[in-house]
């Protein structure tokens, strides 16, 4: 993100120097660098936010499925919401703290507030704990993806890619025709 612009100029030599007249410079240098903007890193979370979006949803189904969590939707939409405010938090806090700061703090509340709400919803302290040490390394996550610049995506295609591979693995022996003969049952 950091540019780098060189300009070098001549000025042009008067014919006849007087002893009075100012000193010129033969030449000059400019330099432009572009700072991180927090516009565009929070941008950028938005973008690989819906990563975390995704994921949690996934994670939160797989519960929901293969342990008869039996999650209500608004249960879920609860937390869409927490996860969608995050990036207004992170956003509004960037605007008056650092980047780094604010994703930490707005990174934490959701984390915290997610965590708490699914301690009722999960009724197991020990998977929500699971549930939280995830979200948190989530986070963390993206952004370890939004600073690395050059290989944010590589990260993320192999962070998908970990996430399909694991869903697919845990979920290997899970018979879906039966569980979808249950819910037209329903």
């Amino acid at each position: 993100m950091q540019q780098q612009i060189r300009t070098i100029a001549a000025a042009t030599q008067p014919e006849r120097s007087s002893p009075r007249s100012p000193a010129r410079l033969d030449t000059f240098e400019v330099d432009f660098i572009e700072a991180v903007n927090t516009y565009l890193l929070a941008e950028g979370s938005t973008k690989h936010g819906a990563l975390i979006i995704v994921l949690v949803f996934a994670a939160l189904f797989l519960f929901d499925t293969l342990r008869a969590v039996n999650a209500h939707a608004v249960q879920y939409g609860f937390v869409g919401l927490s996860l969608a405010i995050f990036f207004l938090l992170l956003l509004s806090l960037s605007e008056h703290i650092a980047f780094g700061l604010a994703y930490l703090i707005a990174g934490s509340a959701c984390t915290m507030l997610i965590t708490y709400y699914l301690r009722y919803v999960l009724h197991d302290t020990r998977r929500t704990a699971g549930f939280g040490a995830a979200l948190a390394l989530m986070y963390a996550t993206v952004y370890a993806i939004l600073v690395a610049e050059g290989s944010a995506l590589l990260m993320g295609s192999g962070l998908l890619f970990a996430t399909l591979a694991t869903a697919m693995i845990v979920t290997r022996k899970f018979d879906w025709r039966q569980f979808s003969a249950g819910i037209r049952a329903e």
